[in-house]
C-alpha cells in the first residue's frame, strides 16, 4: 500500500512539474516583441501587397525613409502611430507629431534625436520638419 501511495505521489508530482513547465514555456512564448519587429512586419506586408508602388517610394519604405508625395498609409507604414494627429478640415491639412527616435532622414541630419512633425495636404506628404 505504501508503495502504491509513493508511486501515485511521484506520478502526481510529475504531472505538476509538467504543468508548471508548460505554463513557463507558454508565458515565455507570449513575451512582447520589440517595436522594431512590428515595424519590420508592417513594412514587409505593405511592400508585398503593393506591387504598383513606384521604385522610389518602395525603396524609401524599405529603408525606413520618407519621401515627399507619400500618402498617409505609406508614412504610417514607415513610422507607425504618431503621438498626436491634428486635422484642419478647411485647408485639408493634417499634421502628425512624432517623438525622438523615429526619424532617420539623411537629408535632415537628425539621426533620430529630435521630435518632428509631418504635414499632409489632401492625404499627401508635403513637409517633414524637426521641432
Amino acid at each position: 500500500m505504501a508503495a502504491a501511495w509513493a508511486a501515485a505521489l511521484r506520478s502526481r508530482r510529475s504531472v505538476q512539474a509538467l504543468l508548471v513547465a508548460g505554463c513557463v514555456v507558454t508565458a515565455g512564448s507570449c513575451a512582447p516583441l520589440p517595436r522594431q519587429a512590428f515595424a519590420s512586419a508592417r513594412l514587409s506586408d505593405y511592400l508585398a501587397s503593393r506591387p504598383e508602388l513606384t521604385p522610389e517610394i518602395a525603396r524609401a519604405i524599405d529603408t525606413g525613409h520618407l519621401v515627399l508625395g507619400m500618402d498617409t498609409r505609406q508614412v504610417w507604414v514607415v513610422l507607425g502611430d504618431p503621438i498626436r494627429r491634428t486635422s484642419f478640415q478647411a485647408s485639408r491639412i493634417e499634421v502628425w507629431l512624432y517623438g525622438p527616435g523615429r526619424l532617420h532622414q539623411d537629408q535632415l541630419h537628425t539621426h533620430g534625436n529630435e521630435a518632428f512633425r509631418v504635414v499632409f495636404r489632401e492625404g499627401r506628404l508635403i513637409l517633414i520638419e524637426t521641432l
